[in-house]
């Protein structure tokens, strides 16, 4: 007598499972390991894009901020001490996610021949985290300009921070 009929006698055909109606629990966890290894490599790649889109904000001040300091040196001698004279209500980009702080070159720090802008990235907002661009700055001294940028431990990163 063939095996499945010797089931059929021991076993109810109520008992009996004519198909599938589901998922087994291996399927399920294999599914979920899916998940997790393609969640474990694009999460970290998530993060560093939005990290790098938000530098835009801190790049359009920068910016914004070098372009009125030339429209003031235009009228006058030196460029301006402050962020107020420029016209700007704020120290905070407009995101709320870097603060600026404006400063002039050499000792005593003069704004004579140039300044230095800097936007740093504030602590509690989205881009604390941000450890690679901390500060992003533009320096204009003697005409130049210059695009610089900090990791959080001071070490130079200005390359990888500015769009090329």
């Amino acid at each position: 007598m063939p095996i499945s009929q010797r089931i059929q006698q021991l076993v109810p055909s109520s008992q009996l499972r004519t198909g599938y109606h589901g998922f087994t629990l291996i399927e399920l966890m294999i599914a979920l390991v899916i998940i997790a290894v393609l969640s474990a490599i694009a999460l970290p790649s998530y993060r560093e894009y939005m990290l790098k889109s938000r530098r835009s904000s801190a790049i359009a001040a920068l910016t914004a901020v070098t372009q009125a300091q030339e429209r003031w040196r235009s009228n006058r001698a030196t460029y301006s001490d402050s962020l107020t004279s420029l016209g700007f209500a704020s120290s905070t980009t407009d995101d709320g996610n870097y603060e600026l702080t404006l400063s002039g070159l050499g000792n005593p720090a003069q704004f004579g021949t140039g300044f230095l802008i800097k936007a740093t990235a504030k602590s509690g907002s989205s881009q604390a985290n941000d450890t690679r661009c901390a500060v992003m700055m533009m320096r204009t001294e003697g005409g130049r300009l210059a695009y610089l940028a900090q990791t959080q431990g001071e070490a130079d990163s200005s390359q990888e921070c500015w769009p090329k």
